[in-house]
């Protein structure tokens, strides 16, 4: 007994002075205290033990290094190799078999236990030694009235246990919920730290209902005056909130936080003195506001690009007297160097973002606060690369602007600079990098990677890493960015971990690579994306599937990005000017290439599907599917069509995006670019679809589908109805000539019903009619200006006006026309032929050149070409002659 006394007395202790270490062992706290646990003595802990113990777990989960080497991050996020240099040799043997390593999953299921622990041991169903009394010689012992009050878990305990669940990944919201409501059972009362705690977890886990929920009581118990709502609680329910896309529930977090921050600023004046406390008081809802809710608050207004808001409410913090950080001016210059660009991409002045960038650049300058890379990129990118020629106001080119504009400019990048001489900082790498990206600077950006693996050649191993998905990624974008493709492949073949069946073109290569390259430990998606990109531009589209199921089977999920980049089309010459290229009529993806792109996306799509994953955006968007809609198309392959049109709108079901109003804010939380919700340009691609195989039941179904959730048509929806209503049209016409011809071959006396039956127009000639005339008069009475809609316009359903494509098709229908009226017509009488063609069809195809000239819209070579074909159906070889030799003077 008294050596069994020893060693329960040597192992409590040696858990107190494990617990009061600075670096705490992990393994070594747990093997003491499963060793008490085995021999039922944890009645004996000291009561504060058991916090410090589920501490031990909330650190394990939140510290992203190993247990007992706090400070070398290995950059693995839920993966802990325990350290055996410590361990007793009670625990070896338990650490070998059983615990080689520690998740978070281990975390939470830990503290729980311990939490059921201070239950048992609280309400005396743990099992006891045979005595009562405390190990002889033990000074840490509790008396004896101690043992006799129940040591049950309080609400310090519960708020660890409920930080560790949410740290875990693999948490349900239900575990959250079950903790709660397990703590109101046994009567431990919430406060703020508990709702705070809830609020993060439901946030990280993403559980928007209980996250509502959680709100709703705490206000509540806010108004009775039982709890208070801080700014760590308002913090969190604005990010939460900003994260769910909620703008409505946004926007009111805000108006209290505003209303809340002021009411402390008032009562918070020092020449009150007491009466200034006792008003505070009485304030009800304001609290001290905090930098990181106002940056929160900020960032609010940055992410919707409400640029007037955002600054004044930059400058209320100064009136506060908050103090102003880099997370305060991050968002605020990501919002102007997207306010810059969104100017220059619309051709108008962007000297407005320029102007607002160097006053906040100045304000940055008077609080002292250090820029990080991010933000001196994004100066670098608004002000320091310049306006584009044409771009400047007339007044604001004088000496003091330009030299302000050079001085910035130099001080931004010579402070992004010197973070990569001091400081081991791949964002540093990173932000020049897209620097040298947007200057096109092809020597800069090749010396910086130099630098880059050089110092990663000479860098310790358990050193912060520099080559990071996020810096190669940077450097293969630049080097697309001078359209350096076979040097950015070559990069990515030379820095990506060695695979045992490596990828296709890298075998190839193997003998020229240097041995000593770094390559990354993880490939993350940006480098993938980067990849893709180059093989696309590249002109080899068969590797981006290879890519993609490389890249799925290693556990990243396909993207939308991803996708836009496979289906982009090869740059063939260096002197294009349009840098970004789009998809092109003369070029197309092979549908072979699209189907196995495909194969790949809608497996990993229907997974998240089945399992109700909605952890990141859509991937089968609208874009991406209407080019692989026109893949299908081009290929006469409806099946495949169809697919990814079923597709598309099953992504917008997961996400509960659709055209009805109860879906609207969910739709307008995602960008354009991200929208899944079949929009105008998908349906004229299905439409196409159907219109090159003339299915015409097929295109009215889609056509009444289309009305009915509110889609509008465009001017390209129209000519791809055009389209499939012309080849159904000949295709009539073309059936009753040769029906007409075998009846006159068995009986020559056979006329049927002449040449009103063989020359009578098809329903679809009377519909096709009635859209050209009401595009013709729509555009008849709209001013010259507003003929032709912008392509915004267009995309939204605006009415259609006339253009080039719209005019071409047309004048080619209408010649299709009268050469089945002649040849029809000759089986009777060709004068009457023609006496109908030129009476109907050439009237109106001269109105439509007219209506062109009228609208100011300079016709292409098509057109010319339609016209000549006109005059030649006619039988006018002199006009058709005359205009094709205009056509070789352009």
């Amino acid at each position: 007994v008294g050596k069994r006394e020893t060693e329960v007395r040597e192992t409590i202790e040696s858990l107190v002075r494990l617990l009061g270490e600075k670096r705490v062992n992990v393994a070594e706290v747990w093997s003491c205290y499963d060793k008490l646990k085995i021999r039922r003595m944890l009645l004996y802990l000291p009561y504060e033990v058991w916090a410090q113990v589920l501490k031990t777990c909330q650190w394990a989960a939140s510290s992203k290094s190993r247990p007992g080497e706090k400070g070398k991050s290995k950059k693995k996020e839920q993966l802990f190799p325990i350290r055996e240099s410590r361990v007793s040799e009670f625990s070896k043997d338990f650490s070998e078999k059983h615990s080689l390593f520690w998740t978070r999953s281990i975390s939470k299921r830990r503290a729980l236990m311990v939490l059921g622990d201070m239950h048992r041991v609280s309400y005396g169903n743990a099992l006891e030694t045979d005595d009562d009394t405390a190990p002889d010689g033990y000074t840490g012992a509790v008396s004896a009235k101690s043992l006799a009050l129940p040591w049950k878990p309080t609400t310090v305990h519960y708020n660890i246990v409920l930080d560790v669940i949410c740290r875990d990944q693999s948490s349900q919201v239900g575990e959250l919920a079950e903790v709660h409501k397990r703590m109101r059972s046994y009567g431990v009362r919430e406060d703020t730290v508990t709702f705070n705690t809830l609020l993060n977890g439901c946030r990280m886990l993403r559980a928007w209902d209980y996250f509502g929920e959680i709100e709703t009581h705490m206000v509540r118990r806010s108004e009775w005056g039982v709890t208070r709502m801080d700014a760590t609680t308002w913090g969190t329910l604005l990010q939460g909130y900003i994260e769910c896309r909620d703008w409505v529930s946004v926007d009111r977090c805000i108006d209290h936080v505003k209303s809340a921050s002021e009411q402390w600023h008032a009562t918070a004046q020092p020449q009150k003195g007491a009466a200034a406390l006792g008003r505070e008081s009485d304030a009800g809802q304001a609290f001290a506001p905090t930098t990181q809710l106002w940056a929160t608050l900020v960032n609010a207004y940055a992410m919707r690009d409400m640029v007037d808001q955002m600054i004044d409410a930059r400058k209320t913090m100064g009136r506060l007297g908050i103090r102003l950080n880099a997370h305060v001016f991050g968002p605020i210059f990501a919002a102007l160097h997207r306010m810059r660009k969104l100017l220059t991409d619309r051709q108008c002045d962007a000297w407005p973002a320029v102007v607002l960038a160097l006053d906040e650049f100045s304000a940055m300058r008077a609080s002292e606060i250090a820029p990080n890379p991010v933000i001196l990129t994004n100066i670098l990118l608004t002000i320091g690369l310049g306006l584009g020629p044409g771009q400047r106001r007339a007044g604001i080119a004088d000496a003091r602007m330009s030299q302000k504009l050079a001085q910035t400019n130099e001080e931004t990048a010579r402070e992004l600079e010197g973070l990569v001489n001091k400081a081991r900082d791949p964002d540093a790498y990173a932000a020049l990098l897209n620097v040298g990206a947007k200057t096109r600077n092809y020597s800069e950006i090749r010396a910086l990677w130099k630098t880059l693996v050089l110092e990663t050649r000479l860098s310790d191993r358990d050193a912060l890493p520099v080559l990071t998905s996020r810096t190669l990624a940077a450097y293969m974008n630049a080097l697309i960015s001078c359209r350096a493709y076979e040097e950015a492949i070559a990069a990515f073949y030379d820095h990506i971990p060695s695979q045992p069946q490596p990828l296709a073109g890298a075998m190839a290569r193997s003998a020229r690579v240097a041995p000593a390259l770094p390559r990354l430990e993880v490939v993350g998606l940006p480098v993938y994306e980067a990849a893709t990109h180059a093989f696309a531009r590249a002109g080899r589209h068969r590797m981006c599937p290879l890519l993609l199921r490389t890249m799925v089977s290693h556990g990243v999920p396909p993207s939308a990005l991803f996708l836009r980049y496979s289906l982009l089309p090869p740059d063939s010459s260096a002197a294009t000017r349009n840098h970004a290229a789009h998809y092109t009529r003369s070029w197309t993806l092979p549908l072979s290439t699209a189907r196995d792109l495909w194969s790949t996306v809608i497996a990993a799509r229907r997974d998240a599907w089945m399992n109700e994953r909605r952890d990141s955006r859509p991937v089968i968007v609208n874009d991406i599917a209407t080019q692989l809609i026109r893949v299908a198309a081009y290929a006469r392959n409806v099946e495949f069509g169809e697919e990814v049109f079923d597709a598309l709108a099953r992504e917008a079901q997961h996400y509960g995006i659709g055209h009805g109003e109860e879906n609207r804010r969910r739709r307008d939380a995602l960008p354009d670019h991200m929208q899944c919700a079949p929009n105008v340009r998908t349906y004229t691609s299905m439409i196409t679809l159907y219109a090159n195989n003339a299915d015409l039941g097929s295109v009215s179904r889609l056509w009444a589908r289309m009305l009915q959730e509110g889609v509008e048509p465009n001017l390209h929806t129209y000519t791809s109805l055009i389209v499939c209503l012309h080849k159904v049209s000949l295709r009539k016409r073309w059936r009753k000539s040769r029906e007409h011809a075998e009846l006159r071959e068995l009986d020559p006396a056979h006329s049927g019903n002449g040449l009103d039956d063989l020359l009578a127009p098809t329903s679809q000639d009377k519909m096709l009619a009635r859209i050209e005339d009401w595009v013709v008069n729509w555009s008849s009475r709209a001013p010259p200006d507003h003929a032709q809609p912008d392509k915004e316009q267009q995309q939204k359903g605006a009415a259609p006006g006339i253009d080039v494509p719209f005019s071409t098709l047309l004048l080619r229908y209408h010649a299709a026309y009268i050469r089945d009226l002649k040849s029809n017509g000759a089986f009777i009488g060709g004068a009457h032929a023609d006496k109908v063609a030129n009476e109907y069809n050439l009237v109106r195809a001269m109105r439509i050149c007219q209506l062109v000239e009228n609208s100011g819209i300079r016709p292409d070579q098509r057109f010319y070409a339609a016209v000549a074909d006109l005059f030649d159906a006619c039988g006018d070889n002199t006009s058709a002659e005359l205009v094709r030799q205009h056509i070789e003077s352009m």
